[in-house]
């Protein structure tokens, strides 16, 4: 069997590099038949590249308003107009970056990634990418966990310095935003990534680090006065009482992005939250379309329906977070890679997120 047809992505992978979210992929599966996942000797999902590609060619037709079921049957028989493979040179360029990184040649790494730097729109997204496959591969077995340290490292350090070249180039960004992961959360590659996007469109982007607690939030946003906060929660635990402490804070819209929102997203709006769960070069009109909807006050859903996510909250995520999502592994090491900000929270334009 060819790499390509080799089943080899999680549920969470494939969700990250197509943007559908795992409930709608499932729901696809069960609806359509399609996609059609292989499964792992312990019963988990995987996904070959044949359907990855399938996917992200359904997703644009949905996001454009096509019905699933009609989308779905064209890809299943083959008569999807390929030239809707957007991403997969993104694929395929993060994958010999990471080769090189895997390979101990952060030089050669550089060079490669530098043969993008005329868009830097598209090395972002192949950051956004590459931190999705680095984790697929520790997943696999395919790298060692030195491997992947050095690999994440190597990717926020270039986000940093992304980071900077477009705040240079921003001489006269039109609001604030600032960005963090709370206590407990560690991951930063895709809330760093959002910050890159932020400052390409024109933003402030105060990056406050990871594991803040709410109190030092609570702190920027009464003295700094900006116009948004974004925060990422991959690996969280306690979202319904981290939600309630949030919701205090009135002043701003909080978007919260990341795998941990993707099934509490009731919860997080009957909090007067956001959910943001598309990556960072796709956030743009979404983004903007929130922030002007936004009030103080807007209750978007339910005490009942919060109570229902809440319930889920305890009961359900951390289950599901260890098998068919990737999460730490028995050892306590987890992974900077495959949070769908983001990994991912996470800006190109985007027309809101596919349906089941």
């Amino acid at each position: 069997m060819t790499d390509d047809h080799r089943p080899r992505y999680t549920i969470a992978a494939v969700s990250k590099l197509t943007g559908i979210n795992c409930h709608t992929l499932r729901v696809w599966e069960k609806r359509y038949g399609y996609p059609r996942p292989a499964r792992s000797p312990t019963g988990q999902r995987r996904y070959d590249d044949d359907q990855v590609r399938g996917l992200i060619r359904a997703s644009h037709r949905v996001k454009r308003g096509e019905p699933p079921r009609i989308v779905l049957a064209e890809v299943r028989l083959g008569r999807l107009d390929p030239s809707w493979v957007v991403t997969e040179p993104h694929v395929r360029a993060a994958s010999e970056l990471i080769d090189r990184l895997d390979a101990g040649d952060p030089i050669a790494a550089m060079n490669y990634l530098d043969s993008y730097q005329s868009d830097p729109w598209e090395q972002l997204r192949i950051l956004e990418v590459a931190l999705t496959e680095i984790g697929e591969r520790w997943y696999r077995r395919d790298t060692q966990i030195f491997q992947e340290h050095f690999a994440s490292g190597f990717i926020r350090h270039k986000l940093a310095g992304m980071i900077e070249t477009a705040r240079q180039r921003n001489h006269h960004p039109n609001q604030l935003a600032v960005l963090a992961t709370l206590s407990g959360e560690r991951h930063e590659g895709g809330i760093l990534a959002v910050a890159v996007a932020l400052e390409l469109q024109g933003w402030r982007a105060i990056y406050l680090g990871p594991d803040l607690p709410i109190d030092q939030l609570r702190g920027a946003v009464t003295l700094w006065k900006p116009q948004a906060a974004l925060l990422s929660f991959t690996l969280s635990r306690n979202l319904n009482a981290k939600f309630r402490e949030l919701g205090t804070i009135r002043e701003i819209p909080i978007f919260v992005g990341g795998r941990s929102i993707v099934n509490h997203q009731r919860l997080a709006r009957s909090r007067g939250l956001i959910p943001m769960l598309v990556n960072a070069t796709e956030m743009r009109d979404p983004f903007l379309r929130e922030l002007d909807l936004w009030t103080p006050s807007r209750p978007p859903c339910s005490e009942e329906e919060a109570a229902t996510d809440a319930q889920a909250d305890l009961s359900s995520s951390d289950a599901k977070s260890s098998s068919d999502n990737l999460s730490e592994d028995r050892n306590g090491h987890d992974r900077e890679a495959s949070a769908p900000l983001a990994s991912s929270l996470t800006l190109t334009p985007s027309t809101g997120s596919a349906q089941g």
